[in-house]
């Protein structure tokens, strides 16, 4: 194929390549398919599917507005062992798998194919696979809940310039990159960390969460909406969960924006097109926003007022959900792995140990019994011990799973000491007191956005007359006539406080906060005692085989000095050592692998039950109206902080212009920004965040 002809009038923005890497690549489109969303129009261009041993996916697409070129790398596929594989072997291994290295290849070939690649993207093992194209070549990666780089690759550092190629968005719920920050493992993950606020905190979502979208009804688009509450009640609704959508973008510019960029940027020019973008923008997506927001809310209030529901499963949703997280790959899952591989060191020593039995009873072996039996002896002794250290560590793993079981069916339920069996408790009034005055607070917000969009666009009618009067003004050769702005000054109104929820939420958090803390130190209690144990056993598996393999390295010298004329005896006694040698080395990296991933779990056990705890605490109400005024809560707090973010900006641009109009204007969004703050004090009180 040619190459493709570059005619780039800005480049494909970040919101795309999540969606491509989120949604898109998982359909697994055929070359030529037309992918179209957010009003874009992009053409499959090559793919890689199912065609390397690695298990590599990708497919190259090319966006029709900007002739961008990307490759897409896919996520982690549970069908293909050899995607598991890499996953594992990022953490049981200090070299970089295959597929990491075929996806380089790949690049390097469509690079060469099209002439030029400007993006690589992905999601997951998606995401690790761009960001490692990325590091090693001057190329952008945009990722998606991104998995760990191999360990060789950014030690000691990724260098500032390739970091600066990075740009990796992490879901607020997302079980993958939770682990690997708490698991001490985000220094893996080099570039920017851009944190973005979709998914809902429910177990039905875990997988959703990680990926970023929801399947829908046609395949090639994703469920913009997702049903929360209880069907029939007045909690049943649809919050929206598009990672794409809740990336925040600067108005003017489309550039991505988070709180440490934000009044960072070049300052843009005031004129009358920048106050047309900042009046659509507060059309769209701000008041849009914001009438989204206050859907959310009213069907809170709606639930609140409903009668309550029972919190029916709450235990098995919970000991369900704890089960799945602690033996994923950022929890005990490696670990788990690493012993599968320790227990096969039994049957190597088997053989060995036959070998040396069959060695000693070949022809001859009476005469030089004097030579090679000392040496055959002090190899034999070590690896005699060893069956029976490794049978001591398979029992201490089958009472570490006991006692992990034990947590799960014992501990946990100890988690609703406490907490009333009905749906509100007792803060139902609270609830929906505070909830009225929030709804009174959001319309006063709405009210105050309409009018700054109605200021904004004066203003920019008065600019356009200022530069249409100057224009005839150079026509007529006369003098310019003075344009008076007059923009509406009035801007009053405050957020009402609210009283209520202060104590009432505060008495639940405490309460699952003591009850957490009990959990944690529990199973801090029954774990890391196993865990030491087998760390010794590790230990003394580690010094005997390396025993074993000192006293084999010292008898090859003297074998070495064996010769028996006709006969092959000699040859196979050097044979036999150096195989030996081979497995016993092999058997030393196998137990020191397990000794790293096991002293891994028990510095981060901690840490791994603190990331999760958000996951525990909804989990706490799941299947109930409660969750569903959680979830409601939660997705309203996020746009607000998001509107909240584009304001900030807003007051970065307008400031230190001398125009009154402007100045008035850069007023009025303080005064919008600092009731935002207000409002999301008051929202938050409604989460478990």
């Amino acid at each position: 194929m040619g190459t493709i002809s570059r005619v780039v009038k800005a480049k494909t923005s970040d919101q795309d390549l999540i969606h491509l890497s989120g949604y898109s690549i998982y359909k697994y489109p055929p070359k030529q398919a037309e992918l179209r969303f957010n009003g874009n129009y992009f053409l499959v261009i090559g793919t890689n599917y199912k065609n390397l041993p690695s298990g590599l996916d990708a497919m190259v697409i090319q966006d029709e507005a900007t002739k961008n070129i990307s490759i897409i790398y896919a996520g982690t596929d549970p069908n293909q062992p050899a995607d598991i594989g890499s996953d594992a072997g990022l953490v049981l291994s200090s070299g970089t798998p295959q597929q990491f290295k075929d996806a380089e290849a790949y690049y390097n070939n469509m690079k060469a194919t099209y002439g030029h690649v400007d993006f690589v993207a992905g999601n997951s093992l998606g995401g690790g696979l761009a960001n490692y194209v990325a590091v090693r070549n001057n190329v952008h990666s945009v990722t998606l809940d991104p998995s760990i780089l191999p360990a060789n690759v950014v030690e000691p550092s990724v260098n500032s310039a390739a970091a600066k190629r990075m740009t990796n968005y992490f879901g607020g719920y997302d079980p993958l990159t939770l682990g690997e920050v708490a698991g001490g493992y985000g220094g893996r993950i080099p570039g920017a960390k851009i944190n973005v606020d979709f998914g809902i905190s429910w177990l039905t979502f875990l997988t959703n969460n990680h990926t970023g979208y929801v399947g829908g009804t046609d395949p090639s688009t994703p469920q913009e909406n997702v049903p929360v509450g209880v069907q029939g009640t007045p909690s049943a609704g649809r919050i929206e969960f598009m990672a794409d959508h809740q990336i925040v973008t600067d108005i003017w510019t489309g550039e991505p924006l988070t709180a440490e960029t934000v009044g960072k940027g070049q300052r843009i020019k005031i004129d009358t097109g920048s106050m047309e973008k900042l009046s659509s923008g507060l059309s769209n997506p701000i008041l849009s926003g914001i009438r989204q927001a206050d859907g959310y809310l009213n069907h809170s209030v709606q639930t609140v007022e409903s009668e309550g529901a029972r919190l029916d499963d709450r235990q098995v949703s919970l000991q369900n959900q704890f089960n799945q997280l602690l033996y994923s790959t950022q929890g005990i899952g490696p670990f788990l792995l690493a012993f599968d591989e320790l227990k096969k060191i039994n049957p190597r020593l088997s053989a060995i140990l036959e070998d040396i039995y069959w060695i000693s009873s070949l022809p001859l072996a009476e005469k030089i019994l004097e030579t090679v039996s000392a040496g055959l002896e002090k190899i034999t002794m070590p690896l005699i011990g060893i069956p029976a250290s490794i049978a001591d560590l398979d029992l201490k793993m089958e009472d570490l799973t006991v006692r992990l079981i034990n947590l799960r069916v014992k501990a946990i339920p100890l988690l609703f000491h406490g907490l009333s069996q009905h749906f509100f408790d007792g803060i139902v009034d609270e609830l929906k007191a505070h909830d009225r005055i929030v709804g009174k607070n959001m319309d006063l917000l709405t009210n105050q956005l309409s009018r700054f969009r109605d200021q904004t666009d004066q203003v920019r009618k008065i600019m356009n007359q200022a530069d249409r009067a100057v224009a005839r003004a150079f026509e007529n050769g006369s003098g310019v006539q003075q344009i008076t702005a007059n923009v509406d000054s009035s801007f009053q109104g405050k957020m009402e406080p609210s009283n209520y929820l202060r104590n009432g939420m505060t008495l639940r958090k405490q309460q699952l906060e003591q009850n957490f803390q009990a959990f944690s130190r529990r199973a801090d209690e029954e774990i890391r005692p196993i865990l030491n144990i087998c760390f010794g056993l590790a230990g003394e598996v580690i010094d005997l085989l390396q025993t074993a393999r000192t006293c084999l390295t010292a008898f090859s010298w003297e074998a070495d000095l064996i010769r028996i004329p006709f006969l092959s005896w000699n040859n196979q006694l050097r044979e036999f050592l150096s195989q030996t040698k081979q497995i016993l080395s092999r058997s030393v990296d196998t137990v020191e692998n397990f000794s790293e991933t096991l002293n891994h779990v028990q510095r981060h056990f901690s840490d791994l039950m603190l990331a999760f705890k958000p996951y525990i605490e909804t989990a706490l109400f799941n299947g109930t109206q409660y969750q569903a005024v959680i979830a409601y809560h939660h997705a309203t707090l996020g746009i607000l902080q998001d509107i909240r973010l584009q304001f900030r900006d807003i007051i970065y641009q307008l400031s230190e212009n001398e125009s009154a109009a402007i100045l008035q204007l850069e007023n009025h969004s303080k005064a919008i920004c600092n009731n935002l703050s207000i409002l999301i004090e008051q929202v938050k009180r409604g989460t478990v965040v």
